[in-house]
C-alpha cells in the first residue's frame, strides 16, 4: 500500500504540475526555449571548461561565437529572402492565374461543368476581414501586448540561458533538496538520461535543419525553381516539426511548380521525396539516433496537445517535453531496475540485484 500510495501521489502531482504549467504556459514557453538553448550550448561550454577556462568566461565566449555566427547568417540570407518574398508577393496573382488555368483544364477534361476559382476564395477572405473591422482596435492592443511580450522574450531568454549554464550544478542541487534524500540516486540517474536525450535532440535537430536548408536551397536552384532560398528556409524551419514538417515544407514549392507545368511539378515532387528519403533513412539515423524512443502515436498526440496549448512553440517543444516526462516516469515509477535502480518487491523478500527491495523499503520508511 505504501508503494501504491507513492505512485498515486506521483501521478497526481504530475497532473497538478501540468495544470499549473498550462496556466503559466507563456512564461513556461520562454523557460523551455532558454533550456533548449542551454542544451545547445552546453557541449562547447563544457569543452572550454575542461580546458581550464573559467565557466563564466566559457559561457561568454560561446555566446559571442553563437551571436556572430547567427549575425553572419542573417546578414547573408535576410536580404535575399526579403527580395524573394517581395517578388513572390508581386508574382502571386500570376501564379494564381496559372494554377487556376491548369486545374480548370483538368476539370474540363475529366469533370465537365466544374470550375476552380482561387481568386474568388481570396476575395471572400478579404471581405471577411473587412466585416471584422469593429474588432481591429482590440486586435491592435493585443498586437501591442504581443510585441511587448516578444521584446521581453528577447531579453529574458538569453539571460535565463546564461544562468542555466552558469548555475546548472546549483539548480540540480536545489531540485534534489525538494525530495527526500532517499530519492537522490533516482534523481541523478533521471537528470543524466534527460540531459543526454535533450542535448542529442537539440543539437541533432539543429544540424538536420541546417543540412536540409542547404540541400533544398541548392537543389531548387539547380532545378530552376524561383525563390530557392525562401523555400529552403521554410524546409529548414519545418524540420523542427516532426511527421508533418516535410509536408508543410513541400506545399508552397508544389503549388509554385504546378503553375509552371505538370512536368516541372513532378520533378520538384520527386526531388522532395528523395530529400525526405535521404533524411529519414541516412541523415536522421546517423545524426539523431534513437534519442526520443517514442511511439509514432505518442508523437502525434504530443504534437496535437502542444499545438493546442502553445501554438507553434508548443508544437516544437512537445516532443522533447514528452520524452523527458517518459524518462522520469520510467525511472521513478515503472522500470527503475532497467536504470540500475532498486524496485519494490513483496515484503519479506531479500533485496538482490535481480529482486531488489530492501533499499526501496528502507527509503519508504525514511520518506
Amino acid at each position: 500500500m505504501k508503494d501504491f500510495t507513492r505512485k498515486t501521489l506521483f501521478v497526481v502531482g504530475l497532473v497538478l504540475l501540468l495544470v499549473f504549467l498550462y496556466y503559466i504556459r507563456f512564461i513556461f514557453i520562454y523557460i523551455v526555449i532558454a533550456v533548449l538553448l542551454a542544451y545547445l550550448m552546453a557541449a562547447p561550454v563544457d569543452w572550454l571548461v575542461r580546458h581550464r577556462i573559467p565557466r563564466t568566461f566559457s559561457i561568454v565566449i560561446v555566446f559571442l561565437i553563437f551571436a556572430v555566427l547567427l549575425g553572419l547568417l542573417l546578414i547573408l540570407t535576410i536580404p535575399v529572402i526579403t527580395d524573394e518574398t517581395s517578388q513572390l508577393v508581386k508574382d502571386a496573382p500570376i501564379y494564381m492565374s496559372q494554377l487556376e488555368a491548369k486545374v480548370n483544364y483538368y476539370f474540363e477534361r475529366y469533370y465537365p461543368g466544374h470550375e476552380f476559382v482561387l481568386a474568388d476564395t481570396i476575395v471572400r477572405a478579404l471581405e471577411s476581414i473587412q466585416a471584422d473591422t469593429p474588432h481591429l482596435v482590440q486586435r491592435a492592443f493585443q498586437t501591442i501586448r504581443g510585441l511587448i511580450t516578444l521584446l521581453l522574450g528577447f531579453i529574458l531568454v538569453p539571460l535565463m540561458c546564461y544562468y542555466f549554464l552558469k548555475d546548472a550544478a546549483k539548480i540540480k542541487s536545489a531540485f534534489k533538496h525538494i525530495f527526500p534524500q532517499a530519492y537522490d540516486e533516482r534523481i541523478d540517474v533521471g537528470l543524466s538520461h534527460v540531459n543526454r536525450m535533450l542535448g542529442s535532440y537539440v543539437r541533432g535537430r539543429l544540424l538536420l535543419a541546417i543540412l536540409i536548408w542547404a540541400l533544398v536551397s541548392a537543389g531548387l536552384t539547380i532545378i530552376g525553381v524561383k525563390y530557392p532560398l525562401l523555400l529552403g528556409t521554410l524546409a529548414g524551419i519545418a524540420e523542427f516539426i516532426p511527421v508533418i514538417g516535410p509536408i508543410i515544407a513541400y506545399i508552397p514549392a508544389g503549388l509554385l511548380s504546378l503553375g509552371m507545368g505538370l512536368g516541372f511539378f513532378l520533378i520538384v515532387a520527386s526531388f522532395y521525396i528523395i530529400v525526405n528519403i535521404a533524411e529519414s533513412y541516412f541523415l536522421a539515423p546517423r545524426i539523431m539516433g534513437d534519442t526520443m524512443d517514442l511511439h509514432p502515436l505518442t508523437v502525434i498526440i504530443a504534437m496535437i496537445i502542444g499545438a493546442y496549448l502553445a501554438g507553434i512553440v508548443g508544437l516544437l517543444v512537445a516532443l522533447p517535453a514528452v520524452a523527458a516526462i517518459k524518462i522520469i516516469f520510467n525511472i521513478f515509477v515503472v522500470r527503475r531496475e532497467e536504470f540500475g535502480l532498486v524496485a519494490p518487491a513483496p515484503a519479506g523478500e531479500p533485496a538482490t540485484a535481480s529482486n531488489p527491495s530492501a533499499v526501496d523499503s528502507a527509503s519508504g520508511e525514511t520518506d
